[in-house]
């Protein structure tokens, strides 16, 4: 198994470590799986294709996941997601609320009906608590009409997510082709890492940057 992994301290008063958030970038080929590791809890954003995510979670003894975000229903994203809601507890699941009819969605649709599994669509503003310290907002979609001139909804359509504690921000972009002008976010910390979006590919994310 194979990773890349980014460590952050979270620091409150006295410069003592509240939590320690570390994102995990999962080795599952091409396409995408992010492991948030924040203390004791887990969070996953995206889950490539088949099982080698499910697989490699279990190797690192990640017995629960408060959420699973899948950024927009390709199958390299959330081809995988089937597999980790089956083998692992979720709390609750995060999309961006498209429907299409593929194979990978299908599957993820049917677990989450058989196994009862609570159920969120993303949209911006929403902001969750991952741990002391540490949150994720949801900066895009803000809705679901058709963008114009977009090859690829689902792809316009992708998850953000901003990632941040007092010190640095984190900023996933899914595989978004366009430029977008961001909810703003108050000035209070500089931005750590920004993933390239789309694997790096030269139509990834352009962001208006007010973060």
């Amino acid at each position: 198994m194979i990773r890349w992994a980014l460590v952050v301290g979270a620091l409150c008063q006295g410069s003592a470590i509240a939590s320690e958030l570390t994102l995990s970038f999962l080795d599952v080929g091409q396409g995408d799986a992010v492991l948030l590791e924040c203390g004791s809890r887990y969070s996953l954003v995206d889950a490539g294709r088949g099982g080698k995510t499910a697989d490699q979670l279990r190797a690192l003894k990640v017995k629960r996941l408060d959420y699973v975000i899948g950024t927009h229903p390709h199958s390299d994203h959330i081809g995988g997601i089937d597999e980790v809601l089956e083998r692992i507890p979720v709390g609750t699941f995060i999309d961006n609320g498209q429907s299409i009819d593929g194979n990978s969605f299908l599957a993820v649709e049917d677990v989450i009906r058989d196994r009862k599994i609570r159920r969120k669509h993303a949209k911006a503003g929403m902001r969750l608590r991952l741990c002391a310290g540490v949150s994720m907002t949801v900066l895009w979609p803000a809705g679901l009409d058709p963008l114009e001139g977009e090859v690829s909804q689902e792809n316009a359509q992708s998850v953000v997510l901003l990632i941040r504690n007092k010190a640095v921000k984190v900023l996933l972009t899914g595989d978004m082709e366009r430029v977008v002008d961001l909810a703003p976010v108050p000035r209070t910390t500089r931005l750590g890492s920004r993933p390239g979006g789309h694997y790096g590919h030269n139509d990834a994310t352009k962001v208006h940057s007010r973060i």
